[in-house]
């Protein structure tokens, strides 16, 4: 949800995502309750993610272009990726375009 409205600027994960062009999926089972307080926090004050049955399970919601990788530790400070609420890493990937795709 949060990369489909655009609020997500940076993937996390365990490897490097390799640049180009992906479908991002909403998973099967509804999100655990810590993460849900993770979007929550990292939003905008006074926008809040729609409520867990709201949100279509399992379905491809948008393709995503990402970007270049970068290592959470290896990061200069003040860079623009580092100070991101969404850069927790240890893998850095970039969101560079969003292409919203109809509700399923």
């Amino acid at each position: 949800w949060s990369i489909r409205k655009g609020y997500q600027k940076v993937l996390n994960r365990t490897y490097g995502m390799h640049p180009g062009w992906f479908a991002v999926h909403v998973g099967k089972q509804p999100a655990k309750v810590g993460v849900v307080k993770e979007v929550r926090s990292n939003l905008p004050a006074g926008v809040l993610p729609p409520k867990e049955d709201a949100i279509p399970h399992g379905v491809v919601t948008c393709l995503v272009k990402f970007g270049p990788v970068y290592h959470k530790h290896k990061l200069r400070t003040d860079s623009e990726v580092a100070n991101d609420v969404w850069a927790t890493g240890p893998f850095c990937t970039l969101i560079e375009e969003v292409v919203k795709l109809p509700r399923p």
